[in-house]
């Protein structure tokens, strides 16, 4: 399995584009609010989606590719 620039969590990839929208809700709130949807609607929440968890779960081999100048996905994610 490749992954390049990896995110660490599906919450820090919402937040992401969460903080690009400014609507002004602060993020803890919009967090909540979206597991509760998540829950609702499709029976996981972000708490359900840990990259990390998940990769230790594997015996597949995985190349994490991370570019030093990723501003978005950055090397704290990927290690």
């Amino acid at each position: 399995m490749i992954l390049d620039s990896a995110f660490d969590s599906f919450e820090s990839v919402f937040l992401l584009v969460w903080d690009d929208m400014n609507t002004g809700i602060p993020k803890k709130y919009a967090v909540f609010c979206g597991n509760i949807g998540l829950r609702v609607k499709f029976g996981f929440d972000f708490n359900s989606i840990d990259m990390a968890d998940e990769i230790n779960k594997t015996n597949i081999p995985i190349l994490v590719i991370q570019g030093i100048k990723d501003e978005l996905s950055t090397l704290e994610m990927g290690n």
